[in-house]
């Protein structure tokens, strides 16, 4: 979901509680504090890609926006992120106190010149140890200058929990706001996920339960989701969909991939035990079944583009696999690392394309040789 502009937009977002894919809210740069006093969307527990805000003028905190929002499950990411934090003039804190997991990716928080309660955050807790070193969590507000206090340092209340600061540093109390601790399940067997009185959820719970032991009280499934049930594995006769859910056969050859044009769309497809968008390189579906085969030699694969611009290695992934390009391409990469290699595995196999082939503003590029099978440009 791409919410930008007008305020009032992420009134999409109203009733969700899982959104399948990403959230990005951006660019609103007419928007005040008063904008967002009323939007709250507290079924939201689970996002299965990743989190971006970007310039979003006037708000002030996450707290009331996103209080139940549980997971983010990283299933693709934004480069390598899963929470993107960047150039958000008047964020004073984060604010999402419910959030326990970000299963994969890492954290880029950056260019946020209002932004408190950083520190108070233990990252560790809530990322694997290899995302957690790749954190970039920059020239935000001084710490300094913040009046970062936990709730019951003062007095008045019980204090949040302490963790250490890195592996042996000192420990420090963890929190989201001034009025909001950070979630630290006592929990250390199976999933670590626990109820709001600290009794342990069942192993394949995340983000805590309603009830304890129960895989069915789930807040969100570590694992796979089918018939209001947490799962380790999908049950025979379903397949995994979105690295989150099961779904049956039927419900899989339901769905459909829109292409960017609008006009053309084809079926999921079943490979091995997942349901898929299209059969991975070296499969191709055969019209009369969803089920992917093997391909003898190369598999032919049109792809149906209108004019595709690849302006970054991820755009050029979205053409991995094809043989035919119906459309045009246009290339414009100013900048990136082992391009030629990159690009090969994504584009290497495309043989026709039946437009035209547009090269601008690539001051990356030294050679073309990564279109090695390309024989035709129709025009």
């Amino acid at each position: 979901m791409d919410i930008r502009v007008d305020p009032a937009q992420l009134r999409r977002l109203e009733n969700c509680s899982v959104i399948e894919g990403s959230l990005q809210i951006l660019l609103m740069f007419t928007a005040s504090a008063e904008d967002f006093r009323s939007l709250a969307f507290p079924r939201l527990v689970l996002i299965t890609e990743y989190l971006l805000l970007f310039r979003v003028y006037g708000l002030e905190s996450l707290r009331d926006l996103f209080p139940s929002l549980a997971v983010i499950r990283g299933a693709s990411l934004f480069f390598s992120y899963a929470l993107v934090i960047f150039e958000m003039p008047h964020l004073r804190d984060i604010g999402l106190r419910s959030l326990t997991n970000v299963l994969n990716g890492s954290v880029r928080i950056e260019r946020n010149q209002e932004l408190c309660h950083i520190s108070t955050i233990d990252w560790a807790l809530l990322q694997p140890p290899l995302a957690l070193e790749h954190n970039i969590i920059l020239h935000n507000k001084p710490a300094e200058e913040c009046a970062d206090v936990c709730p019951g340092i003062l007095g008045g209340e019980e204090p949040c929990v302490q963790t250490p600061a890195g592996l042996a540093g000192p420990l420090e109390y963890r929190c989201w706001t001034s009025s909001n601790c950070q979630k630290v399940c006592p929990c250390k067997v199976g999933g670590a996920a626990c109820t709001s009185k600290d009794e342990c959820c069942h192993p394949e719970c995340l983000g805590g339960c309603s009830r304890p032991g129960d895989p069915q009280a789930c807040v969100a499934c570590r694992h796979f989701y089918f018939n209001g049930r947490c799962l380790s594995s999908c049950p025979e006769l379903t397949y995994e969909y979105e690295q989150w859910r099961c779904v049956t056969a039927e419900h899989c050859g339901s769905l459909r991939k829109v292409s960017e044009n609008l006009r053309d769309s084809s079926r999921f497809v079943i490979h091995q035990r997942q349901c898929l968008a299209e059969c991975p390189p070296g499969y191709q579906k055969n019209e009369s079944s969803l089920v992917c085969h093997e391909c003898q030699g190369l598999c032919p694969k049109e792809c149906k583009v209108g004019t595709k611009t690849i302006d970054s290695t991820r755009a050029a992934r979205d053409l991995a696999g094809c043989t035919l390009i119906e459309g045009n391409l246009i290339v414009n990469i100013r900048r990136g690392e082992n391009l030629a290699s990159t690009l090969q595995s994504s584009l290497g196999l495309i043989e026709t394309i039946t437009g035209f082939l547009k090269i601008r503003h690539s001051f990356a590029l030294i050679s073309l040789g990564f279109f090695r099978n390309l024989k035709l440009i129709r025009g």
